[in-house]
């Protein structure tokens, strides 16, 4: 049984993406989550350098960083399809490392020159010292050349992998700077140092500014506005070793609260051999628009401080985000579907509104975000919610109304539904005298039947032809996905 199981709303993504989505995810037979998560770390990764969102609690600017992590096993095709959708951004890195190399070259003749000269300088000073000369003017010109000395170039690369608490403060330093840890290979990022610095992950993500790190020679390293996003796949084996080790602690100070997570169910064995090059008629114009994102933000970050843009939320959206603000928060209470996950829900609202403020900005969209905007983030957001219970929720599915709806799924999927476009309809007296045992009685099946109701995954009707018979339909869209197990 599952916790009531949906696809990823790919129809959530903004417009202009959804047919490179679509078309991705047919091509790679891979799952919705993949495919959407995979465009929603191209968006925050190209945008959080440039951009910030109001929140509307304080009215303060604040990070649009979103962490992501995908649980799904080898073979999944997560690598290959985050190979397309963030091509520009991989290529983007390759190219900074390639000039940092060209740069680096320089910088090393320039220094062998530097010190050749202050050496002979050095041996002129002990001269004029020694014969009682006068060295004023010599010392002025050492000072100089101090001043000259030439400076190692930076690499700014927008992806990291394996790195340090360490290396990812001097990535960060100074003012503006930018980075993401993104993986395939969870195995890599949970035995990098960064991962048992919990406390260090979390300001990464609240955006605390300014950061410090303290180097054993007195120096201090100091990181001001810089912007960090997460997004990477776990294999289920190496995550549960990482909570073994660290889960307390990083459950307990928060680390996965701020995540959005995603289990979806493999699609190996069950995917059709394409004969045909990959080729799509509007992902082009997603990747062109990541690559303006990043060139107006390297021309910016080598300038020197600049304001980020700041972005908020209209009159409608904020009334819209303090309605969910409002339903999340009842959610919380004892016996609620997300009492057992407060520490996630707390984060919910934070999460609607940086994927809001990410969608407006990535769109190129005037003006401030549109309630529909804020609508399709929080639809995400949810869904991510759904599978943050199923992940790490110790109760499962928390209460028994929702254990009912998992195996009303499942029987209605079993035993009527007679496929797409069908119209299935199944009388509500066959589920109380043939259904699953929790739901086999008015009450229970009510309360399952309300969950399901919430989700459109059925509907219920009384037919005024049969003396208001009680009818459940099944809704196509996730039946259909759940019989082909791309849920």
């Amino acid at each position: 049984m599952k916790f009531l199981t949906q696809p990823y709303p790919l129809n959530s993504l903004p417009d202009f993406m959804h047919q490179s989505a679509w078309e991705v995810h047919h091509f790679m037979q891979c799952s919705h989550a993949q495919v959407g998560m995979a465009f929603v770390a191209g968006m925050v990764i190209t945008c959080q350098g440039l951009v910030d969102f109001k929140s509307p609690l304080t009215g303060k600017p604040r990070s649009i960083g979103i962490n992501q992590m995908i649980v799904s096993e080898s073979g999944d095709r997560t690598t290959t399809s985050d190979a397309f959708v963030l091509a520009p951004i991989f290529q983007h890195d390759a190219q900074a490392v390639a000039m940092h190399e060209e740069k680096l070259k320089a910088y090393r003749a320039n220094r062998t020159i530097w010190m050749n000269m202050s050496k002979s300088l050095s041996r002129r000073l002990v001269k004029l010292k020694t014969d009682g000369k006068d060295t004023t003017m010599l010392e002025a010109q050492i000072a100089e050349h101090q001043r000259q000395e030439p400076i190692a170039p930076r690499l700014r690369r927008l992806i990291r992998q394996d790195i340090t608490a360490r290396s990812s403060m001097d990535a960060l330093a100074g003012h503006n700077e930018t980075l993401s840890f993104v993986t395939d290979e969870g195995q890599t990022l949970f035995g990098s140092d960064i991962m048992r610095h919990v406390g260090k992950l979390n300001s990464f993500w609240d955006g605390t500014s300014p950061l410090s790190l303290d180097r054993a020679n007195g120096e201090t390293i100091i990181a001001r506005d810089a912007r960090v996003s997460m997004y990477f796949k776990a294999h289920e084996p190496v995550l549960k070793r990482y909570i073994q080790k660290y889960g307390e602690i990083a459950r307990g100070a928060g680390l996965w609260a701020r995540f959005l997570v995603a289990k979806p169910e493999s699609l190996k064995g069950q995917r059709v051999v394409m004969g045909q090059e990959f080729k799509s008629e509007t992902l082009p114009d997603i990747h062109a628009r990541m690559m303006e994102l990043m060139a107006i933000y390297d021309e910016k970050i080598l300038s020197g401080p600049f304001e980020r843009d700041v972005v908020e939320l209209s009159d409608d959206a904020k009334d819209l985000w303090f309605h969910f603000a409002k339903q999340v928060e009842h959610d919380q209470k004892p016996g609620s579907w997300l009492h057992d996950v407060s520490d996630h829900a707390s984060k919910f609202m934070e999460n609607v509104g940086r994927l809001a403020a990410t969608f407006h900005y990535f769109s190129g969209a005037a003006g401030k975000i549109s309630a529909v905007t804020l609508r399709k983030a929080q639809e995400i957001v949810y869904w991510h919610m759904y599978e943050y219970v199923r992940l790490f929720s110790t109760y499962g599915a928390l209460s028994p109304a929702h254990a009912a709806a998992g195996e009303l799924i499942d029987h209605l999927l079993e035993h009527f539904w007679e496929g797409p476009g069908k119209g299935t309809k199944v009388p509500r007296s066959k589920i109380l005298t043939s259904g699953p045992e929790p739901v086999r009685n008015a009450a229970g099946l009510n309360a399952a039947l309300h969950l399901l109701q919430v989700d459109n995954i059925v509907s219920v009707f009384k037919n005024p032809e049969e003396n208001q018979k009680e009818y459940i339909f099944l809704q196509d869209w996730y039946f259909s996905a759940r019989a082909m197990r791309t849920v």
